[in-house]
């Protein structure tokens, strides 16, 4: 929505340029959008798609409903729905999707039409008709009347049709940009209650326009003078006086403001966001952009054309070093520490000398360093994340104490799994404890109340990750810690070719894997070892390598060195710890010891190894020890 959002706003710029009746934005608003699809319409469409008719026939008995109308408490004879869509029915959205395509094809088809004359927009950008989200429609068009009256032609039939009516009190047609302001007017309430309206409510209805419109500053301080006069209150003469500049309200609390955002800073920090989906080239607006103004060259070489949008604008402002490519800042495979000061902070200059300096081969890739994949995510009124998991999903209170990956790793401890896989919200986890039985009054006592310890634990990690920025404990990629790693290499008959052991250091256990998995492709690259296959404990690693789980972009670059070799071995496969134990002694050798050691034999192998070697070939299972009490 917000990229359909500033593709309207770049085209509004350009709503005065000279067009024979100049250039129109109609806004449509369905009315009942669910409520009025035929099914009769509807499995028409689906048959011109080339739905099979079995399809057809599974959905038209979704519309099979009969309905009845209770009198005197009982239902008195039956009639049945010919339209209308199941509201929360999963496929409901797409069959509601295809049916607006019906309309989407046939305003695209209009492009092509002698008579129609389309909206004004720069000869090198890509002719745009309509945007839609939903139940509303964005048609733009020229006010010429030959152009109006097919826009015309293509909505009636598409209502007939469908049975589909547009709301006209919704609707509206725009042949001017406007940007109305309305005031809060001050109501009756105590100053805390005004501090929490101002921090929960008013500071945050602008917040989408923010991230989505460009803005005079003056508008800022227009918001901020009405805010404070709300705070401050006012009498029959006037605002009162304010005693506590804007500015300093806006500070956290711990330096002595009242945490209430400031309107310049979120706009500010919009813009970045703005900057970064703009870097990754992947919406229509963006192209849209590019096309006009900077023809493909790199927003940093722009040097500006007349009349640019506000959008455009606002790009150009946002303070960035200059964009080199990273290779220009190595020479002869060391970091160049002048360059580097040039353009970084010396704080930043040290964070990028810890990092090994990249090869000149390869592409520049933008990372977001907040998150495992490098991918930016976040919106200003979406959901907040959670801080339990390595791809952090959307935090809810059920995700947060019961299906979470901290949560279950708790609740493991003191459930059997059968019984904890059944369990997904925390009622039913709470009423499932309180309904267990207990030999005593006693056990039964501890039964209602082991529920409420895990949680309250739970909630604290939670806030010290959010609050703090520390990680929960039980999470895959940050258990940092004193790593090692081995391998054993054999053949197909399952003798010891050679085996080896290293020491790693500090690593997350993802990281010592990775690097496990490179060394021992390239010890059996040196010794001409081809057509290699890869057995390895993680999981995790294993889902990275076959492109079915997002890197962390900080091993983005050792997963490329080791995909190098890709020509040397064939398929990488998952298998349990218990049919890996040779490796694992090695693993922890390594890491006792702080040494890196190569076994090119069966007799110098430690005595341990040696004997999980000899048990594996005589088929000789390995088991999991676990607790069931």
């Amino acid at each position: 929505m917000a990229d359909n959002f500033l593709l309207v706003q770049e085209l509004l710029s350009d709503i005065k340029k000279p067009n024979r009746g100049g250039n129109v934005m109609l806004k449509l608003d369905m009315m009942k959008a669910n409520d009025r699809v035929s099914w009769i319409f509807l499995t028409q469409v689906l048959r011109r798609f080339g739905f099979s008719e079995v399809w057809i026939d599974m959905v038209w008995r979704i519309s099979n409903v009969w309905f009845s109308v209770i009198v005197n408490g009982l239902p008195q004879g039956f009639f049945r729905s010919t339209r209308g869509l199941r509201q929360g029915d999963p496929i409901s959205p797409t069959l509601f999707v295809i049916r607006a395509e019906v309309l989407s094809r046939s305003l695209n088809a209009l492009a092509g039409h002698r008579s129609f004359r389309p909206f004004k927009v720069p000869s090198s950008c890509p002719l745009v008709t309509h945007l839609a989200y939903a139940d509303d429609v964005v048609i733009l068009m020229s006010g010429f009347k030959a152009s109006v009256k097919l826009v015309k032609g293509v909505v009636n039939r598409y209502c007939e049709m469908l049975g589909q009516k547009f709301n006209c009190q919704k609707s509206c047609l725009l042949v001017h940009p406007t940007l109305p302001l309305q005031r809060r007017r001050h109501r009756i309430l105590s100053t805390e209650g005004k501090v929490v309206l101002l921090r929960s409510v008013l500071s945050s209805i602008p917040i989408y326009l923010l991230a989505a419109a460009s803005l005079p500053r003056r508008v800022f301080a227009l918001l901020e003078k009405v805010m404070a006069d709300f705070l401050w209150g006012s009498t029959d003469l006037g605002p009162k006086f304010h005693w506590i500049s804007w500015g300093d309200l806006c500070r956290s609390k711990e330096e002595g403001g009242i945490g209430v955002r400031s309107m310049a800073k979120v706009y500010d920090a919009f813009s970045i966001k703005l900057w970064w989906n703009f870097r990754q080239k992947h919406y229509l607006w963006v192209e849209f952009l590019t096309a006009i103004y900077n023809k493909g060259l790199h927003l940093c070489l722009d040097e500006g054309v007349p009349s640019q949008s506000s959008m455009w604008r606002r790009l150009c402002s946002v303070e960035i070093f200059h964009e080199n490519i990273v290779s220009d800042f190595v020479t002869q495979a060391q970091w160049n520490l002048g360059l580097l000061n040039q353009v970084l902070q010396p704080g930043l200059v040290r964070q990028v000398i810890e990092v090994p300096p990249p090869s000149p081969r390869g592409s520049d890739r933008m990372v977001w360093a907040l998150t495992q994949d490098g991918v930016f995510f976040g919106s200003p009124c979406g959901p907040t994340r959670c801080h339990c998991c390595t791809e952090p999903g959307e935090e809810g209170i059920n995700h947060t104490f019961c299906t979470g990956k901290v949560a279950k790793a708790v609740w493991s401890s003191f459930e059997d799994p059968g019984e904890a896989s059944r369990v997904s919200t925390l009622r039913h986890r709470v009423i499932w404890w309180w309904l267990r039985q207990g030999q005593n009054v006693y056990l039964k006592f501890v039964y209602r109340l082991l529920p409420m310890i895990p949680y309250w634990e739970m909630w604290k990690a939670r806030n010290r990750g959010v609050f703090e920025g520390r990680r929960l404990v039980g999470t895959e990629v940050r258990n940092l810690g004193i790593s090692g790693d081995g391998g054993v290499v054999r053949d197909l008959e399952g003798q010891l070719i050679f085996s080896y052991s290293y020491f790693f250091g500090s690593l997350t256990s993802l990281h010592a894997e990775l690097k496990a998995m490179a060394c021992g492709v390239q010890l059996c690259v040196a010794r001409s070892l081809h057509d290699l296959h890869i057995k390895v404990d993680s999981l995790v690693l294993v889902q990275i390598l076959q492109g079915k789980d997002a890197c962390p972009w900080r091993l983005q670059r050792e997963v490329d060195g080791l995909l190098r070799y890709k020509r040397y071995f064939g398929d990488i496969t998952h298998c349990y710890r218990e049919a890996n134990k040779p490796t694992d002694y090695l693993a922890n050798l390594g890491a006792d010891t702080e040494q890196e050691m190569i076994f090119g034999s069966h007799r110098a192998l430690p005595g341990m190894v040696r004997g999980e070697i000899q048990m594996e070939r005589l088929d000789f299972p390995n088991f999991r020890k676990r607790s069931m009490s």
